[in-house]
C-alpha cells in the first residue's frame, strides 16, 4: 500500500514588531498587498532569535493591506508573524500603522505622495525647501506662513492645512478598522455611514457589516474570525441566514425560498451542524426574516408581494367611468384586437397590454394617449429605466419620466434614507399612469408604484412578458399575465409597419421555436466563426471598423461574464480603441468641455472616455441600476471621477467606484428595456450553460436597425431549442 504525505511548509516562529521603509508592491488588490520593505529597526520580537531578518536587508511583508496606504519611501510600524513559507520568510501583518516623515527627503515625499489634496511633489519641495523639517509643524499650527512660498495663496494654504488636519484624523479612524481586517475601501464605505461609531459597533457585532453595501456576509466573517468569534456564535448563525436569504434572492431573482432551499444555502455558507440552524429557522428567526405560507421572505420582499398583490386585486375589482375613443385619428388605425386592448385601458382601474415586437403596443399607447387628451383628462407616461423614458418619449412625442423620478424620489440627508415623496399620503395627481417596458418592474419598485396610486387614478402596463425578468427580485408582469390577475389584452398580430423589419420576424420566429433561415447582409447578419477566440476577433473587428453601424450607437450583448465571449474579456480587449471614439464624439458633443486630459489619464479602474454602466441605485446622486455613461474628467488628486449620463454629469469618490462597471460588451440582462441601432452577441457552446430561447429573443429586441450575430449555428440552435424558462420563486397572486 502506498502512503502519499502532503507536507504544509508553513510554520510561525515568532511574533514580531518593526520599523520599515515602503520598497514597492510584489502584488498589490484593494484588499491585499505583498510587498518589499526595507527593515529598519527590529523593535520587539520574542525569544526565538533564530531566523530574525538582518537591519538594512528588504523584508516581504503580506496581509490585509490595501494599495493606497502605501507611499514610496514612507516609514511604517509594522507589527505580525514572521512566518516560514514556500516563498521564504515573510512578515503576516496583523497591524500597520504610517510613521511621521523625519528627513527632508521623508517629507517631501509623505507630502508630495496625493493623501494632502492641493499639494504635489513640486509644492511639496518648495515647502520643505522653505521650512525643512518643521513643515509639517507649520501646516498644521501655523499654516498661514505657506503664504510666504510664491504661488501658495491663503486660501490655498487653509486648504491644504485642513486638508492635513482631515487626512490625520482620517488616517487614526482608517487605521483603527484597518486593524479589524477592513480594507481602505471598505473603511471608507464605513466611516461614511456610520462615522465616529463605526469602530465600536463592529467590535461589539462585526456581522453590522453586512449593512453596508458591498460588503456581505463573507468579508464580515473574515474580519469576525480575526476578532475569535465562535462559528456557531449566535451573532454569526443569525448573519448567515440572512445572507444566505437575501443574496439567493436578489441573485436568483426569487421574493422567497423554501425550508430546503434557505437551509441548504445557510448550512453550505456556515459550515455547522445542520441542527443548530435548525434551532433558529425555527425558533429564533432574525427580524429581518419573515416566515408566512411556509416560505422564508426577506423582510422588505414580503411586504412587498403582498402590498402590491393586494393593490392589484382592489383595483383588479373596479371599473371607471368609460372615456369613449374618438371614431378618427389613431383609434380608427388600429385592427381589433388593439382597439380592445384600448377599450380594457379605458375602462379598467388596472389593465395590462402585452405582445411580442410589432404587435402594436406603441400604436395603443399613442391612441389611449390621443383619447385622453381630447377629453382633457391628465395622464403621466413613464418606463422603468432613463433609455426606456426617452424611447417612450420619441416614439409618442410627449413627455415621459422613469418611474423613480414620477415618484418623485429623493434622498433625505437628516434621516439618511430614500424618500419616495409621492406615496400613500401624497399620491399622484395624474387620472392615468401608463407604464412601458412593464417586464423590467421589479417587486420592490411595483410596491412603490402602487403605493402612489390613489382611488382616482388609473394604471396601463405595457410591456412584453416574453423578455427576462427584471434585474431585482419579482417575477412582476408575468405573474399577473399568466395568471390574469387584472385585464389583460394579448396582441399577437404583427403591425403591417412592422411586417418588412427581419428583426421583428426572426423575433417572432425564435419565440415560436423555429428555424432562423433568413438571414442576410443587411439587418439580420450571421457570422461563421469557430471557436471563443475567433469570435471574440471577429467582434471586435467589426465593431471597431464600424461595419455595421458607428462604434458609438453599437452595443455588444453577451450571454455570460467569463470566458473568451464574455463580457469580462470582450471589455478589456475592445476597451483601448473604442473609448478613443468615445473620447472624440464627447469632445465634439460638448464643444471640447468634456474629455479635455490626456487619452492616458486613468484612476483605479477607469481610464478617461470608458463607457460604464451603474450597477446599482444611488438615490443620493440620482442615478440608477443600469443606467449607461461614460467617464469625462478624473481627478487624481481629489481621488475622484466625473460620468456624464445624457445630460448629467455625476462624481464619484474612490470608495464608490464599485457602482461602476465597464459597459463596452454587457449581458443580456443587464441591457433589459435600452436599445441600440446595432447589436453585436457572441452565440458559442462554451456559453452552453446560458444558451436558451428567452435570452436570445430579449437580445434579438434590443436592435432598433441591425443585429450581428458571431458564432455557430449550432450554438444557435441549442439556444431556440432550450426553451425553458427562468423560475423564480414569487406569489403574487397569493395576496389577492
Amino acid at each position: 500500500m502506498v502512503y502519499r504525505y502532503v507536507l504544509l511548509f508553513l510554520v510561525i516562529l515568532l511574533m514580531m514588531d518593526v520599523e520599515a521603509q515602503f520598497v514597492n508592491f510584489r502584488y498589490k488588490s484593494d484588499s491585499f498587498s505583498v510587498c518589499r520593505m526595507l527593515l529598519l529597526k527590529i523593535l520587539d520580537a520574542n525569544k526565538e532569535k533564530n531566523h530574525l531578518p538582518t537591519k538594512g536587508k528588504e523584508i516581504i511583508i503580506s496581509g490585509s493591506l490595501p494599495a493606497e496606504i502605501f507611499v514610496p519611501n514612507q516609514k511604517y510600524f509594522i507589527s505580525g508573524n514572521w512566518t516560514q513559507t514556500k516563498w521564504g520568510y515573510q512578515l503576516k501583518v496583523s497591524d500597520l500603522r504610517p510613521l511621521q516623515a523625519e528627513t527632508k527627503e521623508e517629507i517631501v515625499e509623505f507630502l508630495g505622495s496625493g493623501l494632502i489634496k492641493g499639494v504635489r511633489e513640486r509644492t511639496a519641495k518648495k515647502i520643505v525647501d522653505a521650512f525643512g523639517k518643521n513643515a509639517i509643524r507649520i501646516i498644521e499650527t501655523n499654516p498661514e506662513k505657506l503664504c510666504s512660498i510664491k504661488g501658495i495663496s491663503k486660501r490655498v494654504a487653509n486648504n491644504i492645512a485642513e486638508s492635513y488636519k482631515e487626512q490625520k484624523k482620517e488616517l487614526e479612524k482608517i487605521n483603527s478598522l484597518l486593524s479589524l481586517g477592513l480594507s481602505i475601501i471598505y473603511a471608507k464605505k464605513v466611516l461614511k455611514v456610520w462615522g465616529d461609531k463605526a469602530y465600536k459597533m463592529i467590535k461589539e457585532n462585526p456581522y453590522v457589516l453586512t449593512e453596508i453595501q458591498g460588503i456581505g456576509f463573507l468579508r464580515a466573517d473574515k474580519v469576525a474570525e480575526k476578532m475569535k468569534i465562535k462559528p456557531d456564535d449566535p451573532f454569526r448563525i443569525k448573519a448567515g441566514l440572512e445572507y444566505a436569504l437575501r443574496e439567493t434572492c436578489y441573485n436568483m431573482g426569487h421574493t422567497f425560498l423554501k425550508y430546503n432551499e434557505l437551509l441548504e444555502g445557510s448550512q453550505k455558507l456556515l459550515q455547522i451542524e445542520e441542527e443548530k440552524i435548525k434551532t433558529f429557522l425555527e425558533d429564533a428567526l432574525p427580524e429581518d426574516i419573515v416566515f408566512s405560507k411556509g416560505y422564508f421572505y426577506p423582510v422588505e420582499l414580503y411586504h412587498a408581494e403582498k402590498y402590491t398583490g393586494s393593490a392589484i386585486n382592489k383595483l383588479a375589482l373596479t371599473n371607471t367611468k368609460f372615456i369613449k375613443p374618438y371614431g378618427d385619428g389613431f383609434y380608427s388605425m388600429l385592427t381589433d384586437e388593439q382597439k380592445k386592448a384600448v377599450e380594457n385601458a379605458l375602462i379598467k382601474r388596472i389593465s395590462v397590454i402585452t405582445g411580442l415586437p410589432g404587435t402594436g403596443k406603441t400604436f395603443s399607447i399613442r391612441a389611449i394617449i390621443e383619447t385622453l387628451e381630447r377629453a382633457g383628462i391628465s395622464y403621466a407616461l413613464a418606463a422603468p429605466t432613463g433609455k426606456a423614458a426617452k424611447r417612450i418619449e420619441e416614439l409618442t412625442g410627449r413627455s415621459a419620466k422613469t418611474i423613480h423620478r414620477l415618484l418623485e424620489v429623493k434622498w433625505d440627508k437628516e434621516s439618511n434614507r430614500v424618500i419616495f415623496t409621492r406615496n400613500e399620503s401624497n399620491p399622484l395627481d395624474e387620472k392615468y399612469v401608463i407604464v412601458d417596458e412593464s417586464s423590467m418592474i421589479d417587486i420592490l419598485l411595483a410596491k412603490r408604484l402602487m403605493e402612489a396610486i390613489s382611488d382616482e387614478t388609473n394604471v396601463v402596463l405595457v410591456g412584453d412578458y416574453n423578455q427576462l425578468p427584471s434585474v431585482a427580485p419579482g417575477n412582476f408582469l408575468r405573474d399577473i399575465v399568466d395568471n390574469d390577475l387584472c385585464s389583460v389584452a394579448r396582441l399577437k398580430k404583427i403591425h403591417r409597419q412592422a411586417e418588412t423589419s427581419t428583426i421583428v420576424r426572426a423575433a417572432h420566429t425564435i419565440h415560436n421555436g423555429g428555424n432562423l433561415w433568413f438571414f442576410n447582409d443587411r439587418d439580420f447578419i450571421f457570422i461563421e466563426e469557430e471557436g471563443p477566440e475567433g469570435i471574440a476577433g471577429v467582434i471586435k473587428k467589426v465593431v471597431e471598423d464600424g461595419t455595421y453601424s458607428e462604434p458609438m450607437n453599437t452595443q455588444i450583448l453577451s450571454p455570460m461574464k467569463k470566458g473568451e465571449c464574455g463580457t469580462e474579456r470582450l471589455n478589456e480587449i475592445l476597451r483601448d480603441r473604442l473609448r478613443r471614439y468615445n473620447i472624440d464624439y464627447l469632445r465634439q458633443i460638448s464643444d471640447g468641455i468634456y474629455c479635455l486630459q490626456d487619452v492616458e489619464t486613468s484612476f483605479k479602474d477607469f481610464f478617461i472616455g470608458d463607457k460604464v454602466i451603474q450597477l446599482q441605485n444611488n438615490y443620493r446622486k440620482e442615478v440608477f441600476n443600469g443606467e449607461i455613461g461614460y467617464v469625462i474628467e478624473i481627478d487624481k488628486e481629489e481621488q475622484k471621477i466625473r460620468v456624464v449620463f445624457d445630460d448629467r454629469v455625476i462624481e464619484y469618490e474612490d470608495y464608490e467606484l464599485d457602482e461602476l462597471a465597464l459597459a463596452y460588451a454587457l449581458t443580456v440582462h443587464k441591457y433589459q428595456g435600452s436599445e441600440a441601432d446595432c447589436i453585436v452577441m457572441p452565440v458559442t457552446t462554451s456559453h452552453y450553460i446560458m444558451l436558451y430561447r428567452n435570452l436570445l429573443y430579449t437580445a434579438v429586441t434590443r436592435a432598433k436597425k441591425v443585429f450581428v450575430m458571431v458564432g455557430t449555428k449550432k450554438a444557435l440552435a441549442i439556444a431556440i431549442k432550450n426553451n425553458k424558462p427562468i423560475q423564480r420563486n414569487s406569489r403574487l397572486y397569493d395576496w389577492l
